[in-house]
């Protein structure tokens, strides 16, 4: 496992995206909610589809820069996958169609769904962060079957997975 530096974040060559990213917001109440409720070690999940870029379902899905995620408050985990080129196409493809489309909007009633123990609770097309996640991680990964994970969820089922690689880690308080 490697750890990585700032600049090691934002230097990833465009050939190793996309990568699934997980963070924890060491200092958020909120993220400290989501992770006792889900008995995981992350908060939030995403992809860095561009080298410095990560795609973020926020209140609406955006590219936002992954610096954003490196002033001392958030530890970041990211996973990759013994995928092909052709894959990883496909994968970027899709993310691209998704950050195009004008309806993009946080799924508010999918979070109750899940805080009250009814995943399929949720409005229709509409995503929480490991939803939009996971429609990209479906693509490369057939078997992840979870369709209302948590970042838990992801973070474990990877875990499981032979194929699935820790990428690196950035931890600010190393």
């Amino acid at each position: 496992m490697k750890l990585l530096s700032h600049d090691d974040l934002l230097d990833i060559p465009q050939t190793e995206l996309p990568l699934l990213v997980l963070t924890d917001n060491l200092r958020s109440w909120w993220s400290w909610r989501i992770k006792r409720h889900t008995g995981g070690y992350y908060n939030h999940v995403m992809w860095m589809h561009r080298p410095g870029l990560v795609v973020s379902q926020d209140r609406r899905l955006r590219a936002r820069p992954i610096t954003d995620y490196l002033r001392g408050n958030h530890r970041i985990k990211l996973w990759t996958g013994c995928w092909t080129p052709a894959t990883r196409c496909v994968m970027q493809q899709r993310i691209a169609f998704q950050l195009a489309l004008t309806e993009r909007r946080y799924d508010w009633v999918g979070i109750i769904g899940q805080r009250l123990g009814l995943p399929w609770l949720n409005c229709p097309g509409r995503f929480y962060c490991s939803e939009h996640a996971a429609t990209i991680l479906r693509l490369a990964e057939p078997f992840f079957v979870n369709r209302h994970p948590t970042p838990a969820d992801i973070d474990a089922w990877c875990k499981t997975q032979p194929q699935m690689v820790v990428y690196g880690l950035h931890d600010p308080s190393l």
